[in-house]
């Protein structure tokens, strides 16, 4: 524990930098901290973090056959990757011209998620842990050295607690924004919204500017930079050509480490 704060010296508002306690020669201790311009990381979660889209894909297709109606490759990922579970199932349902009553979307919704963990157990990866993107570990740890993290996602609450759980990081995030936290998904800004409002609260400033969004499609960059965030965007969906409205491209989460440091020294 430094005793006094106000005298710590950062020589820089970025990058790596030293700060020393200015108590006595016999217990004078210099430390390395990471300094950042970001204060925070937003993260998407499917695609970014989990590597679970295709099997999303699979869940939502066999749900919708069972209903007589069809998402094609093409469809999914042109269209329908950035929406949670409601969202999709409300547009689907509105371009086929099918009346959807509120019972029967929640009815839908839990029959996919039942299809998404049984399909994740046919495939060996019911342990969650497994469920995410090599270096997906690392980068949110990289994360938490620049201080609170979060999620805005699509996703629903329990899926992400269950796979960060089975990995041991749930507790690494500060914030969680699920599909069931905000009326209007992605492309939509709210979950975006939310988050840094939440982070705000536990910062104690506003910090859009300073809240870095990560994520891995155009509709998510787009609710992103709506919610005025600044967003690096992943490969692991889309190539580059396709993420061209992010601020910077990485090829992959594992990569997030190195792309910070290059920041920091540029």
């Amino acid at each position: 524990m430094f005793r006094d704060e106000a005298a710590l010296l950062y020589a820089t508002s970025h990058g790596r930098c030293r700060r020393t306690d200015p108590g006595t020669d016999s217990n004078r201790v210099t430390v390395t901290v990471w300094c950042s311009m970001y204060r925070a990381v937003i993260f998407d979660f499917n695609g970014v973090l989990a590597d679970d889209e295709p099997v999303h894909m699979e869940a939502f297709q066999f749900v919708a056959a069972q209903e007589g109606l069809t998402i094609t490759q093409a469809e999914y990922f042109e269209r329908f990757l950035p929406f949670s579970d409601w969202d999709l199932f409300r547009t689907l349902f509105d371009d086929r011209q099918r009346t959807l009553e509120p019972a029967q979307l929640d009815a839908l919704v839990e029959r996919k998620v039942e299809r998404y963990y049984r399909i994740l157990d046919e495939r060996g990866r019911g342990d969650g842990k497994s469920v995410l993107f090599p270096g997906a570990g690392a980068a949110i740890d990289t994360a938490a050295a620049l201080g609170p993290i979060a999620i805005a996602s699509g996703a629903r609450g329990k899926e992400i607690d269950f796979i960060l759980e089975s990995a041991g990081l749930r507790d690494r995030f500060s914030v969680v924004v699920a599909a069931e936290d905000v009326e209007r998904g992605k492309p939509h800004p709210e979950p975006f919204q939310k988050a840094v409002q939440l982070l705000d609260t536990l910062i104690g400033e506003n910090g859009n500017s300073r809240y870095l969004a990560i994520e891995d499609s155009g509709g998510g960059i787009l609710a992103a930079k709506a919610a005025g965030l600044p967003c690096l965007s992943v490969e692991h969906t889309y190539n580059r050509s396709e993420l061209q409205d992010a601020d910077w491209t990485i090829p992959s989460i594992d990569e997030f480490a190195n792309w910070l440091n290059a920041r920091a020294l540029a």
